[in-house]
């Protein structure tokens, strides 16, 4: 949303986001400190929500540790289900690595 509010096309960026039914933000983080940036985030959380969509966000931080969130955001966000995710272990990585490629079709072999 930054790069929306940067250009003026705050408009066209929530007509577009708005009616999504599935959103996903990854790394609240980097909007914590952004008041408007996060104004706007909450408002179309709640329009998103109000209009059946599913919502995801992501953060490495639980909410009431990000700078600048209200009370009434952090609040929001830790109304729904919140999880405690481990990054994958090497193995894991590496087999996500090699389906990736298969998909993209390029010849990559595990060291």
């Amino acid at each position: 949303s930054r790069v929306a509010l940067e250009r003026n096309n705050l408009v066209a960026w929530q007509q577009r986001v708005r009616n999504a039914r599935l959103f996903i933000l990854d790394d609240l983080q980097q909007l914590a400190g952004q008041t408007t940036g996060l104004l706007e985030l909450r408002a179309t959380i709640d329009e998103l929500l109000a209009n059946g969509a599913q919502v995801l966000i992501t953060t490495r931080l639980e909410p009431e540790h990000l700078p600048n969130l209200s009370p009434a955001f952090v609040a929001r966000l830790q109304s729904g289900l919140s999880l405690a995710l481990q990054p994958p272990g090497p193995l894991v990585r590496t087999e996500l690595w090699l389906r990736y490629a298969a998909a993209q079709q390029i010849d990559l072999q595990p060291a």
